[in-house]
């Protein structure tokens, strides 16, 4: 989605989501190695981190605060499907290193490119066939939202 007026002017909002086979298919993590880094880049070399959203996730993305302040919709965060604060599900596992949730803190993210082994997983998805991290009708799960002046490409490992 392409921003035309305010602070984000000139900005485009990514979604980038895991296609998967099935509706019932989920995402039970994201990570990265020596072989396949985490890295998420913008060949403007930044994004925008809105300073009302105090997590790296969707944690800070509650609706009536949305509403209240309309940038906070094109926060930049990592998440295993959920897209808003009443989504986030209480048995996700943080980050090991490297972490890249540092970029997605408020204030403006910087290019990540991080080898060595890191995970972020969420648990218990069984037993919960509402966790966001089922792929759904659309067949997706959302693996990060990034609101930049460039185009965006990289790489991760999803299980």
């Amino acid at each position: 989605m392409d921003q035309t007026e305010g602070e984000l002017a000139g900005m485009t909002t990514y979604q980038v989501s895991l296609v998967c086979a099935n509706p019932g298919d989920y995402l039970y993590s994201i990570s990265g190695n020596d072989s396949i880094p985490i890295s998420i880049l913008s060949t403007s070399g930044s994004w925008f981190n809105s300073d009302l959203n105090t997590s790296w996730n969707a944690f800070g993305l509650d609706a009536a605060l949305v509403e209240e302040n309309p940038t906070l919709a094109y926060d930049s965060y990592l998440t295993i499907g959920a897209s808003e604060s009443g989504q986030l599900h209480p048995n996700s596992v943080p980050w090991t290193a490297p972490d890249p949730r540092d970029e997605f803190e408020p204030g403006v993210g910087m290019n990540i490119e991080a080898s060595g082994t890191g995970t972020f997983y969420t648990l218990n998805l069984s037993n919960d066939d509402n966790h966001p991290a089922y792929a759904g009708d659309d067949s997706q799960v959302l693996l990060l939202q990034l609101t930049t002046e460039g185009d965006i490409y990289g790489t991760m490992s999803c299980l």
